[in-house]
């Protein structure tokens, strides 16, 4: 991994994420790590249904409580 200064990442910001695209890059603070920056892996699943969605529902706990009588309980006690 290569190492880059905080100071360098606010001067050439830019730069540091293109090539943050190619390798993860060490974020340092007076020489100490703080953060690492990458490339961010995102996995569309947009419009695809959930697996095994009806069988996490079904496990869910039952209750005859009304949610909006719930949240406006919560309101009056803050």
């Amino acid at each position: 991994m290569k190492t880059v200064s905080v100071e360098e990442l606010h001067e050439a910001t830019a730069r540091c994420v293109r090539q943050a695209l190619q390798v993860p890059l060490v974020i340092t603070d007076y020489g100490e790590p703080v953060a690492v920056l990458k490339k961010l892996e995102v996995t569309d699943r947009s419009g695809q249904p959930l697996p095994q969605r009806e069988a996490w529902i079904a496990r869910l706990p039952r209750t005859d409580l009304d949610s909006a009588q719930a949240v406006s309980d919560d309101r009056d006690r803050a």
